[in-house]
């Protein structure tokens, strides 16, 4: 037997050890005495007598490996088999236009509502899909994805119907600015099957106005928190703060309004990582003035960050699970459909036409260039992933970052910095 290539140790305490599984995703806690015989036994030092139970656990959890299992093909044949085999992952844009002017947003965004004929066209996707697919996961997108409420609302209709009938689980959730999520939304939302929704809240009142302003230049703050607060009983709502250096120094007082309104244990809250990555040069982005945090830096503010809303009783966040692909760009069976019937394989790209792969109208034959570097998108063939004690929680981060010429270390998660 041998320690896993990817297994990551640490000692919260002297007589404690943590040894967290990244090929299986799991975390042992253990005497600190244990886990030295532990490694003796791998050395052939300690007979392992006394510790039986103790080492099948750590075998269980993939800690301990047979010295002869190559744990890199394990991991690229995981890769290999969830990029063709998945459920079928739809973004869909019901909204293009938005009611927020966030300097910092990635997308060109146009006023325009999915059409008809575009809804008609992803219901016949999933008609025509095999009879053996896994599921079927929408994620409503925008743009702001309820200011096409109704269009949502129909064509989750009929894509909940079609999936029942042909017995395909179904999933939903939705990424929006959370200015119609109120009470009445939420629970509309939850009986159309979305569980979850993603809301971004960038600091206290005055910063996160000047991050995510409204249109007409007003306020957003106010009316974004007390949505948050009606809508959690409805959905898993999931607060995410978008952090450069600008406005990191005031997010423990959006942390401590938050908990003021009952929200901690009711909510998730997380940190993300501001990039001035421009791949659209027709985006907010590409003007935007901030300073962002490299990959490496937004290690220790993600540390920081979750130790602070710890303190406010916010749920601390997990360590790395398993992660089969990276995202939805790299999954054959993923696409992100536009309003109009673009078709685009990442998030960053909506709103982009010259980043188009084609349109949903001919999905079964969409632009061959757009696709092929999106899904031969290969972490095992690079030598900073491929020697990364990160590669089975991040598979190869993101590829957009790559495309784009920046430094290789810009795709990666933080868990490569601060593990």
């Amino acid at each position: 037997m041998r320690i896993s290539t990817y297994a990551t140790v640490v000692q919260p305490d002297d007589d404690t050890t943590a040894v967290h599984s990244g090929v299986a995703g799991e975390l042992v806690m253990l005497p600190t005495r244990d886990w030295t015989r532990v490694q003796a036994f791998c050395a052939g030092t300690d007979d392992g007598a006394g510790l039986e139970d103790r080492l099948h656990a750590l075998v269980r959890a993939r800690v301990l490996i047979d010295e002869s299992l190559d744990e890199l093909a394990v991991l690229r044949s995981r890769y290999q088999r969830s990029r063709y085999t998945g459920k079928l992952g739809l973004t869909v844009v019901t909204s293009l236009g938005c009611n927020f002017d966030c300097p910092y947003c990635f997308e060109e965004k146009h006023p325009s509502k999915l059409k008809p004929a575009v809804a008609d066209a992803i219901v016949a996707v999933l008609e025509d899909s095999p009879d053996n697919l896994p599921g079927v996961h929408v994620t409503w997108m925008g743009g702001e994805p309820l200011l096409g409420a109704e269009e949502l609302f129909a064509l989750s209709t009929r894509l909940r119907a079609v999936s029942e009938r042909r017995g395909f689980p179904y999933s939903a959730d939705i990424v929006t600015n959370g200015w119609y999520l109120d009470a009445a939304m939420a629970a509309r939302l939850a009986e159309h099957g979305v569980r979850g929704a993603q809301v971004t809240i960038d600091g206290p009142p005055d910063v996160h106005d000047r991050y995510r302003p409204h249109v007409n230049g007003g306020s957003t703050y106010e009316r974004v928190v007390a949505n948050v607060v009606e809508a959690a009983p409805h959905l898993r709502v999931g607060v995410r703060v978008n952090v450069d250096r600008g406005n990191l120094g005031r997010v423990e007082e959006l942390i401590a309004d938050l908990a003021a309104r009952g929200l901690a244990g009711r909510i998730g809250l997380g940190v993300a990582r501001m990039t001035s990555v421009v791949a659209n040069p027709g985006s907010p982005v590409a003007t935007y003035g901030g300073t962002c945090f490299t990959s490496p830096e937004f290690g220790a503010v993600e540390i920081e960050f979750d130790q602070l809303a710890a303190r406010y009783g916010f749920s601390v966040r997990p360590s790395p699970g398993v992660v089969h692909t990276p995202c939805t760009a790299v999954r054959s069976t993923d696409v992100v459909v536009g309003a109009d019937g673009e078709l685009w394989k990442c998030w960053d790209d909506i709103g982009d036409a010259e980043a188009a792969i084609g349109t949903i109208f001919e999905y079964a034959s969409v632009d061959a260039d757009g696709v092929t570097p999106w899904l031969a998108y290969d972490p095992f063939s690079d030598p900073h992933c491929s020697t990364c004690i990160a590669l089975p929680g991040c598979m190869g981060g993101c590829a957009h970052h790559l495309f784009h010429g920046d430094d290789p270390l810009e795709r990666c998660g933080s868990f490569r910095t601060n593990h």
